[in-house]
């Protein structure tokens, strides 16, 4: 239904381009191949170690061309801001900075799954070569959810036995001691981040951010915006700035089927799925998928990514893993029940 409202969107919309066509194909093929690893494919050690892989390279990537090792193969682009009169450079690797922490975050949660000691050992130092990239990134949101998550992650396994807490106690210690001992380098690399965090212009990005979500509740309720309308209200209304919210973004580019795509995609999965992560049946590789599932939801609050890769993959992956223990449960059930009636059926002959 939700593609529904992104076609009635390319058809109704003035502000349509031909080069968006393929993005919703993209973002629902993203979307099933989350699903299809997380719905059927039962071992999925080779899905740690992908994910060990394609982050630990990204981020190697994106450190070579942020300390412009070899700027000809890592070219890099530089936005200007003004720090309090001052201008400076926001270095932009890839894709947008803000975007950046989607391709970071599925390395910290590994963290806590019972993994060989030596795979420990490349991951935690990738997870603060990860911190590194975003402050070089001068992204506040990045750093933000990427140091919840590390938080979430360190705190899963204090109430449950399922999860490697003898790994976990490296976290703060290692955290600990890097800081101590480099406190003076991160504090350099960190420099424009926190002027950022200190500048006039964050709480002008906060206040963006609120906007964009009041202006999603101001037109909801109105039936004529129900089919997609594009962004050139909002854009007019706040100095040509898109909305940095993607329910808000999902309303203006394909309507209320977009919005209901958007709640039972997005919202919906990953709110089920909490109560499996409280009520400790979560194991594995599953605790990934809901931590980043639901640093993914935190970050669309705040960014426009309609139709961005990352979060349609785990949208699925966590859609898949539901699936996958809600039919679990209902054959537990199954099974329970025929044991009960074989024994039934056991004492009846006996008493016979």
């Amino acid at each position: 239904m939700g593609f529904l409202g992104v076609v009635s969107g390319f058809i109704v919309n003035q502000e349509f381009v031909l080069t968006k066509i393929g993005a919703p194909f993209l973002a629902v093929c993203t979307f099933m191949t989350g699903y299809m690893v997380f719905r059927w494919i039962d071992r999925k050690g080779w899905v740690i170690n992908s994910v060990i892989i394609i982050c630990g390279l990204y981020i190697i990537v994106c450190l070579i061309a942020l300390f412009g090792l070899y700027p000809s193969l890592f070219p890099v682009i530089n936005a200007e801001w003004s720090n309090h009169g001052v201008l400076e450079l926001r270095p932009e690797v890839t894709t947008d900075q803000n975007f950046q922490v989607f391709y970071l975050m599925p390395l910290i949660p590994l963290m806590v799954i019972n993994t060989k000691f030596w795979k420990s050992l490349i991951i935690l130092p990738l997870i603060f070569l990860g911190v590194i990239v975003l402050m070089k990134l001068q992204t506040r949101s990045g750093v933000m959810v990427y140091i919840t998550l590390a938080i979430m992650t360190w705190a899963t396994p204090l109430w449950s036995k399922r999860y490697n807490k003898s790994k976990m106690i490296l976290l703060p210690i290692v955290a600990l001691v890097v800081i101590v001992v480099y406190h003076n380098a991160i504090l350099n690399i960190a420099s424009l981040l926190i002027a950022r965090f200190g500048e006039s212009g964050a709480e002008g990005a906060a206040e963006g951010r609120l906007i964009s979500i009041t202006y999603f509740f101001q037109h909801i309720w109105n039936p004529l915006w129900w089919l997609p309308r594009g962004y050139s209200d909002f854009m007019s209304q706040h100095h040509g700035d898109i909305p940095h919210s993607n329910i808000t973004a999902m309303l203006l580019e394909a309507g209320i089927l977009g919005v209901y795509m958007w709640f039972m995609l997005f919202l919906v999965p990953p709110i089920k799925l909490t109560s499996y992560y409280f009520k400790k049946k979560l194991h594995g590789i599953d605790i990934m998928v809901y931590l980043v599932g639901i640093s993914m939801l935190v970050l669309q609050l705040t960014l426009n990514v309609p139709f961005f890769k990352q979060p349609w993959l785990w949208a699925g992956s966590v859609v898949g893993l539901l699936e996958r223990l809600i039919n679990s449960k209902s054959e537990s059930n199954v099974q329970k029940e025929e044991i009960t009636t074989e024994e039934h059926i056991e004492s009846s002959v006996r008493l016979k």
